[in-house]
């Protein structure tokens, strides 16, 4: 209920906003609704995913011609019931699940004190990288994974940014983030961000299959531990940009933590009865730094960017593990390392063009995704491809989005996965889109794609900007 009132209270405070301000203040936004149907060969019905429609509103306002604030909100509400007991058949919030969420909201002070000095303090989205959604140097703001399929997302954070403009050509940005926030994952458990927790305990779940008869296993119990909220722990980076010889370039360093967790202890223990085995992990984020640099520009009417970071880990991950020997009782502590502080390399190259008769192209390669972290090893190699056609006077698009990795150069045929995703866009008036689309995901091996297979879906969007 409280999700619900707070709900009606955003939308109004926000549609009313031009009466209650002035002139000075623009209100936007998007709905968008989107149903999606799981193909499934080994089902004879067609299963929904669990997705969600979107309210998304905007609110900005010039308080003066040196201040002017901002706020959005946005709010989710799933398509699936969460009701699995009488008792939540009362109530409101299990009915209809909704997450509002306030989105960003921020302040602007512009030529504060000095001309050229922009300073924004609250919780904001910070932009860095020129790659298209792939920005291996945009680590300040976590990861939105709510929907794995909309990739590139991230969650606005609290922090303060300050920004130098000297001249045209040059400037330089400070950020100072006093907390580091986890990535949003998916309400659907079965989609795990990083592989490092199963591997840990791979060598412990044979042991816990065969145990002997009458002895239960409990469900893990899972600790996500946050660094400390003080100024030991907060996040800083800093800057550099401009433009030479027409060419857009940036430099950057940040001192930060990663957005997803890895685990530190894993205590698996036998209660004094000996017939139950509890397991209890503890999870941390470790703590890097990251130099980035990127470069965009135009040749020959053709876009092209290179985008790449280079992440220095403060420490290695290691991780403790005590168990017992299930026939004596009797426990052990061995210490399993994830990965060293050897440096890694993200990296992002593409290239985009217009032709004359409306078609578009996107061609990325990537060098890691958001997820993959640690050791060079880890670092995956993907190609991705955007093709689009305009068809009856803009009224139609057809799209191919097309994806496809590479886990083992060295076993190509057993270690790759792919995604082709086609899509077909109906714009019947202004700021509307309706989407018809589908995704088609295969591989082999274990990798990001493979992870997915049992996401092959069609769906239909509604999306209506104002």
């Amino acid at each position: 209920m409280k999700n619900i009132l707070f709900l009606m209270l955003l939308v109004s405070f926000l549609f009313s906003a031009n009466t209650l301000f002035s002139d000075d203040t623009e209100i936007g936004g998007f709905l968008k609704s989107d149903y999606r149907f799981l193909v499934d060969k080994d089902k004879e019905d067609v299963p929904f995913n669990d997705t969600f429609s979107n309210l998304h509103i905007k609110l900005h306002k010039d308080v003066s011609d040196n201040i002017a604030i901002e706020a959005s909100g946005e709010t989710r509400v799933y398509g699936m019931t969460g009701v699995s007991t009488p008792a939540d058949m009362s109530d409101p919030n299990k009915q209809y699940v909704v997450d509002p969420m306030l989105w960003e909201m921020y302040v602007d002070f512009y030529d504060l004190g000095i001309e050229g000095i922009d300073l924004r303090i609250g919780k904001q989205i910070i932009a860095w990288g020129k790659a298209d959604r792939i920005n291996p140097t945009a680590n300040l703001n976590s990861d939105d994974f709510s929907d794995i399929f909309n990739f590139g997302e991230q969650i606005p954070t609290f922090a303060t940014k300050l920004n130098y403009e000297l001249n045209e050509e040059f400037a330089i940005e400070l950020i100072w983030l006093p907390t580091m926030k986890p990535a949003l994952m998916p309400r659907d458990a079965s989609i795990q961000m990083g592989g490092e927790l199963k591997s840990v305990l791979a060598p412990y779940q044979e042991k816990l299959g065969s145990l002997p008869a009458g002895m239960v296993v409990t469900n893990p119990t899972v600790r996500v531990n946050t660094p400390e909220y003080d100024l030991r722990h907060s996040m800083q980076a800093v800057k550099i940009k401009g433009t030479l010889f027409e060419i857009d370039y940036s430099l950057s360093y940040l001192h930060g933590y990663d957005d997803i967790p890895t685990p530190e202890k894993v205590n698996i223990s036998l209660t004094t009865d000996g017939n139950t085995v509890n397991t209890e992990i503890d999870m941390n984020f470790f703590e890097y730094n990251v130099l980035g640099m990127d470069f965009a520009g135009e040749l020959a009417g053709m876009g092209w960017w290179i985008e790449s970071a280079l992440f220095l880990p403060v420490d290695g991950v290691n991780v403790a593990v005590t168990a017992p020997d299930f026939t004596t009782g009797q426990s052990n502590t061995q210490h399993t390392e994830i990965f060293d502080d050897s440096p890694y390399v993200k990296a992002t190259i593409g290239i985009d063009y217009t032709f004359s008769w409306s078609m578009y192209i996107n061609l990325q390669y990537a060098h890691g995704l958001p997820m993959e972290r640690g050791k060079e090893e880890n670092i995956n190699d993907y190609i991705f491809a955007r093709i689009e056609q305009k068809f009856n006077h803009d009224k139609l698009k057809l799209i191919m989005n097309l994806a496809g990795g590479i886990t083992n150069k060295d076993d190509i045929e057993n270690n790759y996965g792919y995604l082709v995703n086609p899509e077909l866009k109906w714009f019947p008036y202004d700021s509307t889109e309706l989407t018809l689309g589908g995704d088609i995901i295969g591989g082999k091996g274990n990798n990001f794609f493979t992870s997915l297979e049992s996401y092959e879906m069609l769906y239909i969007q509604a999306k209506v900007n104002f």
